[in-house]
């Protein structure tokens, strides 16, 4: 699968910078610029060998939903690299996953375009980030989940579109247990 090194880098330096261990199963780091023109950035892992990196805003005050812009799924591979798989974004966009896992956690087979595609967005959005000042300018929100913020809201359900896969034939991707930078 493509990879994402431009996000992992950016991804480990916010995380080192901030003493946010990346291998440990609580890792969770929320950042925000300095105003409101940017919306705050939020790293979280999500088992051991997947995590997602996001900015959330509220689409509806009075309920307090959130809806992603973007949130990216990605995938720790074996040797260490960062391959995104699915990413969630405001309608019509919605909500794409590019690999499919068999049930004890394998990558079972691809859409090698879309994940391809999804890949060089990752990359460009760690660009700017980086130039918006995440690494220079960022302050620390949480250094661990607000109980209330991810198990209390509701974020918008938008359609799955249905995907071309690529086969995997005779080949599976395997998981090593974690090793994060």
């Amino acid at each position: 699968m493509k990879t994402s090194p431009s996000m992992k880098k950016l991804v480990t330096q916010l995380c080192t910078q901030h003493g946010v261990d990346l291998a440990a199963p609580e890792a969770y780091l929320k950042l925000k610029l300095p105003g409101d023109a940017i919306m705050p950035l939020t790293i979280e892992r999500l088992g051991s060998h997947r995590f997602c990196i996001a900015h959330y805003y509220v689409c509806d005050e009075y309920s307090g939903e959130l809806a992603a812009d973007p949130d990216v799924e990605i995938l720790v591979n074996p040797d260490g690299s960062w391959s995104p798989y699915a990413i969630q974004m405001p309608a019509p966009f919605g909500y794409r996953c590019y690999v499919e896992f068999s049930d004890d956690g394998l990558v079972a087979r691809w859409n090698r375009k879309g994940q391809g595609d999804l890949a060089c967005f990752v990359n460009q959005w760690a660009k700017n980030l980086k130039a918006q000042g995440f690494l220079t300018r960022a302050t620390v929100v949480a250094a661990r989940p607000e109980p209330t913020a991810i198990e209390e809201a509701t974020l918008v359900a938008l359609p799955v579109p249905s995907l071309d896969w690529d086969l995997v034939i005779g080949q599976q991707l395997q998981l090593w247990p974690a090793v994060l930078p």
